[in-house]
């Protein structure tokens, strides 16, 4: 069983310290799923607080120009579920946000500024229904791998 502390650490709306975290944020890995259950994950990069909060519930991720799969809408077509971890860097937490998405061409929200060099096609309108910061402990044993990787090639 998880212990206390993991479950009431979850929230179901941003607070202060989860704003911060994603407007720090330059790179975001998005979980979604198709109806046979096929799972898609796809790495989210741009300019630090490239994702735009609406709201505390709501946030705007840009469907940036890139290699055009669109494995990860078409998924949110099909379930409207997603799943998003969001990194900072120099930081050892992570942030995870779950919910419910769909895929906006709002002229309100693809004229938000994502720090792109060109208006996105499309963006991922996300509703939180979980959130919660993720301990270092992960993080931390992955660059002490690197770290000693490092030493050893030397």
């Amino acid at each position: 069983m998880p212990k206390d502390r993991a479950l009431t650490k979850e929230m179901h709306a941003l607070d202060e310290h989860a704003i911060s975290f994603i407007t720090s944020s330059d790179f975001v890995v998005i979980s979604t799923f198709d109806n046979e259950g096929k799972i898609n994950t796809s790495p989210r990069g741009g300019e630090t607080g490239f994702v735009n909060i609406l709201n505390n519930s709501t946030l705007i991720i840009p469907d940036a120009r890139g290699n055009n799969r669109i494995d990860s809408l078409l998924n949110i077509i099909e379930t409207g579920k997603v799943g998003c971890l969001f990194f900072v860097p120099n930081l050892n937490e992570t942030l995870r946000v779950n919910g419910t998405a769909k895929i906006s061409v709002d002229e309100h929200h693809l004229a938000l500024d994502f720090g792109l060099s060109s208006t996105p096609k499309s963006v991922i309108e996300v509703t939180i229904t979980q959130m919660f910061l993720h301990c270092s402990m992960s993080l931390k044993r992955s660059k002490q791998k690197r770290d000693k990787l490092r030493v050893n090639k030397r």
